[in-house]
């Protein structure tokens, strides 16, 4: 390229990075530019980062989680919401027998005049 008059002029005393910045004067092509390489390098770094921390933050996440629902305090947490659950399903289904044996004691014993007051919510009339 310096070995030609037009290459003489264009290196001129400049060094080969300033031409390369400067594009050899508009006879680089944009994509060989020295920003367009730059930015090329920089997605590929920032692609290979994120490919390499991923699966580390991943990881790193997963252990953190096992290791909190390891703890004792979670374990105790969780135990007592459990208890509570618990303690619900049995009031509930206390509930339910109780209303169950009152209706087999009207099956059994005929129906009363008047119906006990949770046939009225449920059934809406009596006849």
């Amino acid at each position: 390229m310096v070995s030609t008059p037009v290459g003489a002029r264009l290196v001129a005393g400049r060094s080969f990075p300033q031409l390369w910045q400067q594009g050899c004067d508009g006879h680089l092509p944009g994509a060989f530019t020295f920003g367009w390489p730059a930015v090329y390098t920089l997605v590929a770094l920032s692609g290979a980062l994120v490919a390499e921390l991923v699966p580390v933050l991943v990881e790193v996440q997963v252990a953190a989680r096992a290791q909190e629902h390891a703890s004792p305090a979670h374990f105790a947490d969780e135990l007592a919401k459990a208890a509570d659950r618990l303690r619900e399903l049995l009031t509930q289904a206390t509930s339910a027998q109780q209303k169950l044996r009152d209706v087999g004691d009207q099956v059994v014993h005929g129906s009363p005049s008047t119906p006990p007051s949770h046939c009225w919510a449920a059934c809406g009339s009596w006849t």
